[in-house]
């Protein structure tokens, strides 16, 4: 909420993917880590690997004490002159300058208005189009490295699957770089709308293709990597995204909480219906499952997504 406050609106959309993008770099460095990880400290691999990942809580808990208040809230907290004030220290301590303040409401925030009038549709929206999404991501990379692993027997399964998780990392790469450069061109709507699109697409002609011949281990990947791809052109950054330009300052990040909230109990369905479904159905049950989720955020994104792109934040 902060970043969004912060970002230009001719640009917002490259900043706020950026910062998304920053997960898929990070994740990209830590398989880049485990390789030797692996190599060299074998079944114990995962302990350092916990290790490292609990430097970074640190050095955020130091860096976030020098990031200033977002003087969108401090006006909608104390009026204009104190967001004036919050915004011209912000400049001076930055060098950074941002865009005149609108008049931010200073009405109080209520959990509650997240569900009135137009924002009621906003908020169906974005919490059906997030939690569709994180049904197949976190179903796909959770489990596609067992997926692969079982088709390996060797020693080096592990390390195998490690790699097969960098080259799983290409697809995201490039559809972020797509969404980073086309974000502020055609708006988030299409994009989502071509990202939710493409992933149904790619799963039914997997659907097809796994009923009527034997589905090797790089048909499954090269398909998952095609999910991945439409993923991150549209569904991966801009469920992030919208919230922080749909609603006002008032409600900003109430609302961002509440849709991240029940994303993330889209997470916990995939963890565990994936492995039941595939016991008792098969991958192509799976596949089907995954789809319909697909269509659903497609159906709601057409419904209700608002255009974004341009517009100032209130």
């Amino acid at each position: 909420s902060i970043q969004a406050e912060f970002s230009p609106t001719k640009s917002r959309g490259k900043f706020m993917f950026f910062n998304i993008f920053s997960f898929s770099i990070g994740s990209l460095i830590f398989l880049g880590l485990a390789v030797p990880l692996v190599l060299f400290t074998g079944v114990n691999a995962w302990r350092y690997m916990y290790m490292i990942g609990a430097v970074f809580p640190i050095l955020v808990l130091f860096s976030r004490k020098k990031i200033p208040e977002s003087p969108y809230w401090v006006q909608h907290k104390y009026g204009k002159e104190a967001g004036e004030g919050a915004k011209k220290q912000f400049e001076a301590s930055t060098g950074y300058t941002i865009e005149g303040l609108p008049d931010v409401s200073r009405e109080k925030t209520r959990f509650r208005d997240i569900f009135k009038g137009k924002y009621a549709a906003y908020i169906m929206f974005i919490t059906a189009a997030w939690f569709s999404y994180d049904i197949v991501s976190y179903g796909i990379w959770t489990y596609s490295p067992l997926i692969f692993s079982t088709e390996i027997t060797s020693y080096y399964a592990d390390l195998y699957v490690v790699f097969t998780g960098m080259a799983e990392s290409i697809p995201v790469v490039v559809g972020f770089l797509i969404a980073i450069y086309y974000v502020d061109r055609i708006g988030r709507r299409l994009l989502l709308i071509i990202g939710f699109l493409g992933a149904f697409a790619v799963l039914i002609l997997f659907f097809f293709v796994n009923q009527y011949m034997v589905v090797g281990l790089l048909m499954t990947f090269s398909a998952f990597g095609f999910v991945h791809f439409f993923h991150n052109v549209g569904p991966s950054p801009i469920t992030y995204t919208y919230p922080l330009e749909i609603f006002p300052t008032r409600i900003r990040g109430t609302a961002m909480g509440f849709a991240t909230s029940v994303s993330r109990i889209g997470s916990i369905v995939a963890v565990f219906s994936f492995p039941i479904i595939d016991a008792l159905y098969g991958l192509k049950a799976i596949i089907i499952f995954f789809a319909i989720f697909e269509f659903i955020g497609l159906g709601f994104t057409l419904k209700y997504a608002p255009e974004t792109n341009g517009k100032s934040l209130t």
